[in-house]
């Protein structure tokens, strides 16, 4: 299903409940106004509300997430978003969906769209069979990954892991901060090539060879990716405009070549 060039539409429907159960591929292009799938509310009758305030509160409004428990998409394979929303969208992924939404997804291609973070706490492990991840010109995007909102305040660190990405491209997200803004590990068993370009607020990796060197770096200032052997295994190609990371990366290699 495509949805292409539609600046006025607002929602797929309203009502309680939709799924579509044979649905494997969603593109939307040029839909600024888009807001949210399903709503429960007429047009013109939507609260007014400021995505500023709903930030950092943890009950998100169901219309600022483009899908919410009321739409499901159990065999959707590859997503693409380009030019969506406008300043009162804030959320992708509602953090409550129904079960079986999103677990197949393949590939996903954001572009110029206007959010702050991509992916809640609680869908990380829907992702098992994600390969494809293409992030671009998402001028306001914070993180990858948005705060769990439980209190994690005695936890040392979260680990996520991504088992089937092959591909990912992270470009130019100038307010790009963190993957997961407090303290966290990822693993990339199958990654084998990473482009990181044009996210200049952000160190995109720092060796981890040191047992406790998380600890010695404030949550909000972790690099992107912590780089040891066990998080990127396979990683072939490396493509970014931050000299360090390329120095990372080589010297990385050069001591699992003299280890092995």
């Amino acid at each position: 299903m495509e949805l292409n060039s539609l600046p006025k539409l607002v929602r797929f429907c309203y009502g309680d409940y939709i799924e579509f159960p044979m649905l494997r591929k969603l593109r939307m292009y040029w839909c600024l106004k888009f807001t949210t799938f399903v709503s429960k509310f007429m047009i013109g009758d939507e609260p007014q509300v400021d995505p500023n305030i709903l930030r950092n509160n943890s009950n998100v409004d169901d219309d600022l997430c483009l899908f919410n428990d009321k739409v499901a998409f159990p065999m959707l394979q590859k997503l693409q978003l380009n030019f969506i929303g406008d300043d009162k969208w804030m959320n992708i992924w509602h953090d409550k969906l129904t079960s079986n939404s999103f677990g197949e997804l393949k590939y996903l291609e954001l572009e110029f769209c206007s959010v702050w973070s991509i992916f809640p706490f609680s869908i990380v492990d829907r992702l098992k069979k994600l390969e494809t991840m293409d992030i671009s010109y998402c001028s306001k995007l914070e993180s990858i990954i948005e705060p769990c909102r439980l209190d994690q305040s005695n936890e040392s660190s979260t680990k996520f892991v991504f088992p089937q990405v092959s591909y990912l491209r992270l470009d130019s997200l100038r307010k790009l901060k963190s993957f997961y803004p407090r303290m966290h590990i990822t693993q990339w068993p199958s990654l084998k090539e990473l482009r990181v370009t044009k996210c200049n607020n952000v160190k995109i990796f720092t060796l981890n060879n040191l047992i406790n060197s998380q600890l010695e770096i404030p949550a909000d200032e972790q690099p992107l990716f912590w780089f040891s052997e066990d998080a990127f295994p396979c990683l072939e190609e490396l493509y970014t405009d931050q000299d360090d990371a390329e120095e990372i990366f080589e010297l990385a290699k050069y001591q699992e070549s003299t280890i092995n």
